[in-house]
């Protein structure tokens, strides 16, 4: 093999032909073709100020600078649209990652961190929904510590 890019490839293409129906990916591929945020506009027109209007919950968006299959060309006009149309609550995010489309799944070092900082903001973050997790996790586990035998165990569960 010539280039990293054909060994990835290959590895991947080894994986998807012994899990998934050949039928699947037709699917995906034809959804992924298909799908689109816009609306017909008042002239009956594709907008996707139309489709956008009424997104005002807090937004990511992330454009990865090799991901083919939703170029970052469209992730910014995304995120610039849901701006022009009142979401006061937009964060773009533009990566370089050689992963291209995948680096939502391989590349967690930068995805990871701005996923989370989206999460966390208040308000309407989802920090205080994680300190409730914690908290109900800590709890559960100090009421299981403090039991003896395990059929006392899985009973306070």
């Amino acid at each position: 093999l010539e280039f990293q890019i054909e060994r990835y490839l290959a590895h991947q293409g080894r994986k998807w032909v012994n899990n998934y129906d050949p039928n699947s990916l037709l699917w995906i591929s034809k959804a992924m073709d298909g799908f689109t945020m816009e609306a017909p506009d008042s002239h009956g027109r594709p907008s996707l100020k139309a489709g956008l209007k009424t997104a005002m919950q807090p937004a990511l968006v992330i454009g990865v600078q090799h991901d083919v299959l939703f170029p970052v060309w469209q992730q910014k006009e995304i995120a610039d649209t849901l701006r022009a149309v009142g979401n006061k609550r937009v964060t773009y995010y533009e990566l370089d990652s050689h992963f291209g489309h995948d680096s939502f799944l391989l590349d967690a070092v930068s995805i990871g961190p701005a996923v989370k900082g989206h999460l966390e903001q208040e308000p309407l973050g989802a920090k205080h929904l994680w300190e409730e997790v914690a908290e109900n996790a800590q709890v559960i586990l100090q009421g299981v510590s403090s039991v003896t035998s395990l059929s006392d165990q899985m009973r306070s569960m």
